[in-house]
């Protein structure tokens, strides 16, 4: 019996990860038309943090905005897993050579910009994103130096909202 009710919970916390993976893919599929994803290496990220890495559902996650995507016309990227996302400047677009995992700002050595390194990380994937659709404004800037681009293609002053 109580195998049974383990089972039966088991099956409810699954059909509500899968419910929240696609209310939050269709929200993003209807929100923007390029959606900019970095390759994760999830066999690392198991070795380091163990199973409940692929109870997050990460790939399950990205099949479903990749099939929303299709389905909507909207542009799906994935970032190469040995683009340095996190390793590039957003602001100068020098790279660090070292950064570890433990480093959670990102300085620049060239710039002096001082900035969350996840945010870094996510001003580059989305400039990459950008690139690779074709919706920047201005082509004539060094790809990806001094680069700062919004989601609707407008260049930005600041990289930094």
């Amino acid at each position: 019996k109580a195998k049974l009710k383990l089972a039966r919970l088991h099956i409810k916390i699954a059909n509500q990860r899968n419910d929240y993976q696609w209310q939050l893919a269709n929200y993003l599929v209807k929100r923007f038309d390029v959606l900019t994803f970095e390759h994760l290496n999830l066999e690392a990220f198991k070795k380091l943090w163990g199973k409940k890495v692929s109870d997050w559902g990460f790939g399950d996650f990205l099949f479903k905005v990749k099939h929303l995507c299709k389905k909507y016309g909207k542009e799906f990227i994935q970032a190469s897993k040995w683009f340095p996302s996190s390793k590039l400047c957003s602001d100068c677009g020098n790279k660090k050579k070292e950064l570890r995992l433990s480093e959670r700002t990102y300085t620049c050595e060239s710039c002096g910009l001082v900035i969350d390194r996840d945010k870094n990380a996510s001003i580059n994937l989305n400039n990459l994103g950008m690139i690779l659709s074709n919706r920047i404004v201005d082509v004539s800037l060094d790809i990806p130096s001094n680069l700062r681009v919004h989601a609707n293609g407008r260049k930005l002053e600041s990289p930094c909202p």
